[in-house]
């Protein structure tokens, strides 16, 4: 995962630092013909060698500055006609493992606004993976008529705290982000019970999508027990400057 996960803006600064070298190589002027298709591929594209082949096509153009930053400040259009309401979608990992997540867009979604994005993890992960792509109870108690809500899939060989669903979560978000208008200032992963305590894995690890963090019933010191088998050094350093919101109740005896 890249330092800086704003889509738009990180591909923004590499396009135009990119173009901008270029300028005095002796290029020829562009002609406009084609750059408008060219950056909305940037847009559409999926980070690494997709994007990087996309960027490679915008210069092989030749644009003259003043049009491509023009092009690219005002970043991608959105599909209106996109899909709306519960949607159950995969994607992969590098490693060919599929995850499943449960996705539910408003019903009045305007492609021209940006909405915030709430991830929802699961508890119950020790477990096998689950035949019907069901992984929460009740799911319509959390949709919102105002945020695109998400719930992805874990279990015993993909738990929340192990190195596979960070990559997981990092590219269902990319996904979504290319697909609908997401502010990436208001992404905001919650949990319960495991899940919860896979919101403090997440914050330590690989906190920089996130713009806030929400435990139900989580405790971090789960993360420091071997049979856990959490991957990697926690960073509790990562919270700093960023909300977070742990509730427990003192009646649960697993974690009070």
């Amino acid at each position: 995962m890249g330092l800086d996960t704003d889509r738009q803006a990180g591909r923004r600064a590499i396009v135009v630092a990119a173009v901008a070298l270029c300028l005095g190589c002796g290029s020829t002027p562009a002609r406009a013909q084609g750059l408008d298709s060219a950056v909305e591929a940037l847009w559409a594209a999926a980070p690494g060698d997709e994007a990087d082949d996309a960027v490679e096509s915008i210069l092989a153009l030749d644009p003259d500055i003043g049009p491509l930053f023009a092009r690219v400040r005002a970043g991608a259009v959105y599909d209106p006609d996109a899909p709306r309401g519960r949607q159950v979608l995969s994607r992969e990992n590098a490693d060919g493992v599929e995850f499943r997540y449960e996705v539910h867009v408003p019903e009045a979604y305007d492609a021209t606004r940006r909405y915030p994005v709430h991830v929802y993890l699961h508890g119950g992960v020790s477990r096998p993976r689950r035949e019907e792509a069901r992984f929460w109870r009740n799911t319509d108690r959390h949709v919102r008529d105002d945020a695109i809500v998400v719930f992805p899939e874990s279990w015993a060989e993909a738990m929340w705290w192990q190195a596979n669903q960070i990559e997981n979560l990092a590219g269902m978000l990319n996904d979504l982000k290319r697909r609908y208008n997401v502010n990436e200032n208001a992404v905001h992963l919650m949990g319960v019970s495991d899940g919860a305590t896979g919101v403090f894995y997440h914050a330590f690890k690989a906190p920089t999508p996130w713009a806030s963090f929400v435990s139900f019933n989580g405790h971090p010191v789960v993360l420091a027990n071997r049979s856990t088998n959490a991957d990697g050094q926690m960073y509790v350093t990562n919270l700093r400057n960023k909300p977070f919101f742990a509730i427990n109740g003192g009646k649960d005896r697993l974690y009070p």
